[in-house]
């Protein structure tokens, strides 16, 4: 049977944005790089059955809608990205269902997000050259959707590790997402390693992933150096601002004759 999932996200700002959740008919593993070719749109059917709904991520305006046939979810696909909710598009996309009985023993996949507006348009080459590397369904363009399709497809994976390609800023996005919706997943903290892009990478600094991308490095050599690298724990701190608002002395009013 094939189970197919519709992942909706709507958001304050200027777009909503849906992500289709498909296995189309295959097992998808994270070994050999594949490709995932989506149909023509078929005829318009009299209705889209769904499955289930859920999990929801309210932090995120997001929901899953999961389909047993992938035919009703490539007709939801092509639907849903020409419609609107609150005067804005919905964008949409498809995502593999990963099977994890069929990773082998002893084998960490790798997640691998990359910013491809950090570092000059760097992070387009490394995203185009990972894709090559590694299975695409493992490499996620933070620019389409966050980090959330890529932390939801790889939920039920026991144990992986994380890429992450761009800044400082980039880093504590796919952080932040990790901390709201790990807890739902099979690895809640998976290791993450940084490819730095861009100018602001104190953090890479410290954690001694160099100062950043020059374009020079062979993306397989980046990808040994995460085999390698060494575990260390990382404390993160949210710091909130609370603004004491004294309330002002009223004026004393003086009553004086003469």
């Amino acid at each position: 049977m094939s189970w197919v999932s519709l992942l909706t996200h709507w958001r304050e700002g200027n777009s909503n944005w849906i992500f289709l959740c498909n296995q189309l008919n295959s097992h998808i593993t994270l070994s050999l790089p594949c490709c995932c070719h989506i149909p023509p749109p078929p005829p318009p059917a009299a209705g889209y059955k769904y499955s289930s709904i859920g999990p929801i991520y309210y932090e995120y305006g997001s929901m899953v809608i999961t389909y047993e046939d992938s035919d009703l979810a490539v007709r939801a696909f092509y639907t849903l990205r020409e419609s609107r909710y609150d005067d804005k598009t919905l964008l949409v996309m498809l995502l593999p269902n990963v099977q994890p009985q069929l990773i082998p023993d002893g084998v960490q996949p790798l997640l691998v997000f990359v910013n491809v507006k950090s570092g000059g348009c760097q992070g387009l080459q490394l995203i185009h050259s990972f894709r090559k590397l590694l299975n695409p369904y493992q490499v996620f363009d933070l620019d389409n959707g966050g980090p959330l399709p890529g932390l939801y497809v790889f939920r039920k994976v026991k144990s992986y590790k994380i890429l992450v390609c761009g800044g400082d800023g980039t880093i504590g996005w796919v952080l932040q997402c990790l901390d709201n919706v790990g807890q739902d997943s099979e690895c809640e903290h998976p290791a993450c390693a940084i490819v730095p892009l861009g100018t602001g990478n104190d953090l890479a600094r410290v954690l001694r992933w160099g100062p950043g991308y020059n374009g020079g490095e062979d993306p397989i050599n980046l990808l040994k150096d995460v085999i390698e690298a060494e575990e260390v724990r990382l404390d993160r701190w949210t710091v909130v601002f609370h603004v004491d608002e004294k309330m002002e002395d009223k004026p004393t009013q003086t009553n004086s004759t003469g």
